[in-house]
């Protein structure tokens, strides 16, 4: 019997630890997915997002701790539990010498469709996902968006329960990330889909309803994106300056007044607008010279990772990407 939870939660990760050697990579990661919902796993590279994907798409195995999908366990029934997901990759998964037809059969045939039904379903998704008319041709000639609707249609074939996405806009430009995410939403509300989704995009991260916040492996935040930035309370103080690390250095030993820089930025938290204001008032009187820009702003979710992470994003990255060289 199925409990309430899992009713509730298409997706449960209870105590998960997942090591590459000497490396931990997820460390007793907890999170749930709700059904139904649109729900996005937002870190920087090198968080655990892969690593914790990998583990629900079923390309590794748990080592410690529990996952069920749609109330099955990822340790005992992990064929059936592939029969209830449809799975976007962050790397095409598309024979690109292929038509669009002939790729969604054979994704069809390896899911055992065959014959009328497999060529209705192929007419329902390719409707649905807007490429229907370029059935016929070769995947190579379609521009990247429609590449990834036809890779979207594929895993929707055999009408998964959970569209799990690796990183679906990475290298779209702005307009076919707008579109995409259209078509998600419709899918969400005329499909009834739960679609789960990992991205390190921020603008992107921002359209999900609800989102776990994941750094080096361990969960630092959950909610909907406005929950987590109204949840800071603070209001920001954003200062743009050729010497910023200086100017820092400044504001800390002059007026005491601690603050983060990224790049030529500075960012000082305050409590309110008003508080804000007077902070902009005595800082440009002091060091006006200093200062290219100035003023105040609303956290984002940046600023939630940087209060509940303690790093900044950008530096986190940086960090990752210096270790892999």
């Amino acid at each position: 019997m199925v409990n309430s939870r899992a009713v509730r939660d298409v997706i449960s990760v209870s105590g998960v630890v997942y090591n590459y050697g000497a490396t931990r990579a997820l460390q007793g990661l907890s999170l749930s997915f709700a059904q139904g919902k649109i729900s996005g796993l937002l870190g920087p590279n090198g968080s655990g997002k892969s690593t914790l994907f990998k583990l629900l798409t079923t390309l590794a195995s748990l080592q410690e701790g529990e996952i069920t999908i749609s109330g099955l366990s990822l340790r005992e029934e992990r064929a059936r539990i592939r029969q209830k997901l449809g799975v976007v990759f962050q790397s095409p998964a598309l024979d690109k010498k292929l038509t669009v037809l002939e790729n969604l059969r054979h994704q069809g045939h390896l899911y055992g469709l065959r014959g009328a039904d497999l060529e209705q379903r192929i007419t329902r998704w390719s409707k649905t996902l807007g490429v229907n008319e370029r059935l016929g041709e070769t995947v190579e000639k379609l521009s990247g968006g429609l590449q990834r609707r036809v890779e979207i249609a594929k895993a929707l074939l055999h009408d998964p329960e959970v569209l799990l996405m690796d990183e679906p806009t990475n290298g779209l430009d702005p307009i076919v990330r707008h579109e995409l995410w259209r078509t998600l939403k419709q899918l969400q509300a005329n499909e009834a889909k739960s679609i789960i989704l990992s991205t390190h995009l921020m603008e992107e991260a921002q359209q999900c309803d609800s989102l776990v916040l994941i750094d080096k492996g361990r969960v630092v935040g959950t909610g909907s994106p406005d929950e987590m930035v109204d949840a800071l309370g603070i209001v920001l103080v954003r200062i743009e300056a050729l010497t910023a690390n200086s100017l820092a250095e400044k504001l800390q030993q002059e007026l005491n007044l601690k603050s983060t820089v990224s790049e030529n930025r500075i960012r000082l938290e305050t409590s309110s607008l008003a508080s804000g204001q007077a902070l902009i008032a005595q800082i440009t009187e002091k060091f006006g010279t200093e200062i290219q820009s100035i003023g105040l702003a609303k956290p984002t979710l940046e600023d939630v990772y940087v209060a509940r992470a303690g790093h900044d994003w950008r530096d986190e990255e940086e960090r990752t990407t210096a270790k892999k060289k």
